[in-house]
């Protein structure tokens, strides 16, 4: 158990990620899609204005955008995971007291509750909803067998 301090603090340290050691190294990582979600921030948020899309190195670093679509404006997320617990802590921008955080599990389905703390002493829930991926270009053609073109 720990204070609510404690745990926010704990959170922030997970959220800082150590920069890789070459620019070789940096290149070499494997990333693997989590998903693209509409961000929510409570119940009157019934339509969304921020898009995050997530990937997740086979390290355990968290990377990612986040897109406001009033703003026009796009951050930087990053963070990593916890390899122990599978807890995943992130932040998004340039913001040092702003860390968001959840299980990775979470992150596999549909719709994923996050806390997110502004700094020390003050904690919201928000939810990622899983956006469908947009359907091909042509969809006739994609949906077509390759015997059938």
């Amino acid at each position: 158990m720990a204070t609510t301090t404690e745990f926010a603090q704990s959170a922030a340290d997970l959220a800082t990620v150590p920069a890789p050691a070459s620019e070789e190294e940096a290149e070499k990582a494997e990333w693997l899609p989590l998903g693209t979600f509409a961000v929510s921030s409570g119940e009157k948020d019934v339509d969304p204005n921020r898009i995050v899309q997530l990937t997740v190195s086979k390290e355990g670093i968290l990377s990612g955008t986040i897109y406001n679509t009033q703003t026009d404006e796009t951050q930087s997320i990053q963070g990593q995971v916890d390899k122990q617990t599978q807890r995943v802590a992130f932040r998004m921008g340039d913001s040092e007291d702003l860390v968001v955080e959840t299980g990775l599990y979470n992150l596999t389905q549909n719709e994923a509750p996050l806390l997110v703390h502004f700094g020390p002493d003050k904690v919201e829930n928000w939810l990622l909803v899983r956006l469908e991926d947009p359907a091909p270009e042509d969809s006739d053609d994609a949906a077509m067998t390759p015997q059938q073109r």
